[in-house]
């Protein structure tokens, strides 16, 4: 004769503790790694997409880790900047498209007020309107 003794009270200590500790652990530990890749392909597609971009405009995409107790990352792009224009500002038409970002010459030159040739003062710039570079090559 074959006896099987079974005893669920050790099982279930062990599987609360597998879903109190372990699981929310490889959680927060997956979270963080594909949060980290993230903001890296974001990194190298900035990289391939604007010409010449500045390294604070580059390592601009931060990432928050995760914790045990808060499964959640985020990925975001940095909205303060020491000095000038925050990249989330400038970076989020590129992401979204819509309006392009006034920058603070393009508002100095609307702002500007001067007298023509013949002695008239006149405003640079019309107000609601965006000064933007032509980068069509000249006719030859």
């Amino acid at each position: 004769m074959i006896e099987i003794e079974f005893k669920p009270e050790g099982l279930i200590g062990k599987i609360n503790e597998l879903q109190r500790v372990q699981i929310p652990r490889a959680g927060s530990i997956a979270l963080n790694k594909a949060a980290f890749v993230a903001s890296q392909e974001l990194k190298s597609q900035a990289q391939s997409i604007f010409t010449n971009p500045v390294p604070f405009t580059v390592n601009s995409f931060l990432y928050k880790k995760s914790t045990t107790e808060e499964l959640e990352a985020k990925i975001f792009i940095r909205d303060e900047a020491p000095k000038g224009n925050a990249p989330a500002k400038y970076l989020l038409p590129q992401i979204y498209g819509g309006r392009h970002y006034p920058t603070r010459f393009q508002g100095a030159l609307l702002n500007t007020v001067v007298q023509n040739a013949s002695g008239q003062t006149v405003q640079v710039g019309q107000r609601g309107k965006i000064m933007v570079a032509n980068l069509r090559s000249p006719k030859t």
